[in-house]
C-alpha cells in the first residue's frame, strides 16, 4: 500500500462523528486535547494521554524519531520505555487494564486508567483476556466508544510503521509507538502490539525508521466543581452506570471533562 498524502487522522475523524473529539476540562487542565483519564507511568508519576496520535496535516501520522520534539507542545512529551513498561506490567492491576480492541471498524489497543478511578460503563463489555483472538474480542461502535472514552479510555490505532516514509507496512496488523528512550545513539526504543502479541517491551530500531506518536501530559486533580463558584449547586447523576455531574445545563464526567 502506497503512503497517501492525507490529513491526519482516521481516528481523529472518527472523534469528530461521535462528537467527543474536544473535550474541554472545567477548570485549569491541559487542554482540549487531552483525554481525561488517569494512568500511573510511574510510583509517583501521574499522566494523562492526548486523545489522538500526533498528527502532521501536510503528511501522514507515522513520524522519524529526530522530528518528534519540534513538534511538540507546551507540556507534552513521550514516555520513556520504564514507563511504557510501568504502566502495562507495574501499576496496580495492570494486566487487567489493556487489549485489542476494533473501534468502529480501526483496529488497536484499548488502555484504561488506573484501576482506582476506572468504572466501566454499563452495557458495554471490555474483556482482558484476549489472548490469540487478534482485534476481535472487544468491539465498540460509535456509541459504546463514546461510553468508554467518557469513562477515561484511550485507543490507540494500529496503523503500522514505514521503513522509508513512503509505503506503510503492517498497519491494521501492527501497532508501534516511539518511547523517549534510547537503546543505543542510533536505536531509540518503541513499543509495539500486534495480532500475535499483546505487547512487546523491549523493541528498538533506527531513528530513521516511521513510527506513531502518542503525546501525554503531566495529570492534574480536577478542580471539584462543587467549588467553581456559587451560583448553581452541582448534582450528581446516574447514566448508562457512569457517575456524571450536572452544573448550569452542562453535564460532566467524574474527572472533570465536559460531555455531551
Amino acid at each position: 500500500m502506497m503512503l497517501q498524502v492525507k490529513s491526519y487522522n482516521r481516528f481523529a475523524l472518527l472523534l469528530g462523528r461521535v462528537g467527543v473529539g474536544l473535550l474541554l476540562l472545567l477548570v485549569g487542565a491541559a487542554g482540549a486535547a487531552a483525554a481525561q483519564g488517569c494512568f500511573s507511568v510511574g510510583e509517583n508519576t501521574k499522566v494523562q494521554f492526548s486523545q489522538t496520535n500526533l498528527s502532521n496535516p501536510q503528511t501522514y501520522n507515522l513520524f522519524q524519531w529526530p522530528d518528534i520534539e519540534a513538534r511538540l507542545t507546551d507540556g507534552e512529551r513521550l514516555l520513556s520505555q520504564p514507563e511504557w513498561a510501568y504502566l502495562f506490567a507495574e501499576r496496580t492491576g495492570a494486566q487487567y487494564l489493556y487489549a485489542r480492541a476494533t473501534v468502529n471498524g480501526m483496529e488497536g489497543l484499548v488502555i484504561l486508567p488506573d484501576r482506582n478511578t476506572w468504572v466501566k460503563p454499563e452495557g458495554v463489555n471490555f474483556d482482558f483476556d484476549d489472548a490469540d483472538k487478534g482485534y476481535a474480542t472487544n468491539r465498540y461502535d460509535e456509541e459504546d466508544w463514546t461510553l468508554m472514552e467518557n469513562a477515561g479510555a484511550i485507543f490507540l490505532p494500529a496503523d503500522g510503521y514505514s521503513v522509508d516514509g513512503v509505503q506503510v507496512l503492517d498497519d491494521k496488523r501492527y501497532g508501534t509507538y516511539w518511547t523517549s528512550s534510547l537503546y543505543n545513539q542510533e536505536q531509540p526504543f518503541h513499543i509495539q502490539f500486534d495480532l500475535g502479541y499483546l505487547y512487546y517491551e523491549n523493541m528498538h530500531n533506527v531513528k530513521t525508521a516511521y513510527r506513531s506518536v502518542r503525546t501525554v501530559r503531566p495529570w492534574e486533580e480536577p478542580q471539584d466543581i462543587t467549588n467553581v463558584d456559587t451560583h448553581t449547586k452541582a448534582v450528581k447523576i446516574i447514566r448508562h452506570g457512569q457517575l456524571l455531574i450536572e452544573r448550569d445545563g452542562k453535564t460532566y464526567n467524574a474527572q472533570g471533562a465536559q460531555i455531551k
